[in-house]
């Protein structure tokens, strides 16, 4: 669209076609382009001229206007893993959301049913920091993350990256610790083969702490980086002295998972 003389034959060329059309009585004109004059001017750079020709013939020099035309739509941008493992916990609630796009892109991420926009660097980077109304509004449980993105030219990417994700920020229930050898007193009879159980949420990660010593638990073992202590306060046999057993596997309890350590053994002195 544009302004010329009232009443005014115009001729109006793109990609070398001339297109005639005519100005209103207050010298305004419109053009709506065709999908044929999208096909003929392609993607990429293009110059417009427009010249106007009065009622008496005569003829003005041509006004020219160079645009761009950019049809192409983005493609779908991508949504790197969340706190390394997908999972939110109570720690990473302002962690970094992060992913790739075309470079200069808008990307609406939705999550929690909001729409959050940022751009992507001249990488084709982009990050966004949650915030715990972030992670509040996605709520505990299994929540899919969306992203699309939208060119300099507005063209929106014709699918959606998509990541599902887990929240969750609550605290384990406090874990449980049976009674030990019966009465909680380990004799010289029962220092053998003792066998210390519990009950934790299932899958968690038990941290057990026995004269100082802390042994990690998770699914039933204890982790090799846990050592015995050199003073003899604490003996782990099994699963960290090889050829001196197997540690007893985990079993499944009515209170939560229950872990065993089969043979640990607490040397009196």
């Amino acid at each position: 669209s544009g302004t010329a003389e009232p009443d005014a034959d115009l001729l109006l060329t793109i990609a070398g076609t001339p297109r005639s059309l005519k100005a209103d009585a207050q010298g305004v004109w419109t053009y709506t382009l065709t999908s044929a004059d999208l096909s003929a001017m392609g993607d990429g750079a293009l110059t417009l001229a427009l010249t106007a020709t009065d009622a008496a013939g005569n003829t003005s020099d041509a006004r020219t206007r160079s645009i761009t035309v950019d049809t192409v739509a983005p493609g779908t941008p991508t949504i790197s893993a969340v706190a390394g493992d997908d999972t939110v916990n109570a720690a990473e609630q302002t962690t970094a959301i992060t992913g790739t796009a075309e470079a200069g892109a808008s990307v609406a991420l939705t999550l929690g049913g909001q729409v959050r926009t940022v751009t992507a660097n001249s990488q084709g980077q982009w990050t966004y920091l949650l915030t715990p109304a972030d992670v509040a509004a996605m709520e505990q449980g299994t929540e899919t993350l969306t992203a699309t993105a939208t060119d300099a030219a507005g063209n929106t990417s014709a699918t959606a990256a998509s990541r599902p994700i887990t929240i969750d920020t609550l605290a384990p229930v406090k874990p449980t610790i049976a009674t030990v050898a019966g009465d909680d007193v380990i004799n010289a009879n029962e220092q053998q083969n003792s066998t210390l159980t519990g009950a934790a949420e299932k899958d968690s990660t038990v941290a057990l702490t026995i004269g100082g010593n802390e042994l990690t638990l998770l699914l039933g073992k204890v982790l090799p980086r846990m050592l015995a202590d050199p003073a003899g306060g604490l003996l782990v046999m099994g699963p960290l002295f090889r050829g001196r057993g197997q540690p007893d596997v985990v079993q499944q309890g009515a209170g939560g998972q229950i872990i065993q350590i089969l043979y640990a053994k607490i040397v009196i002195r």
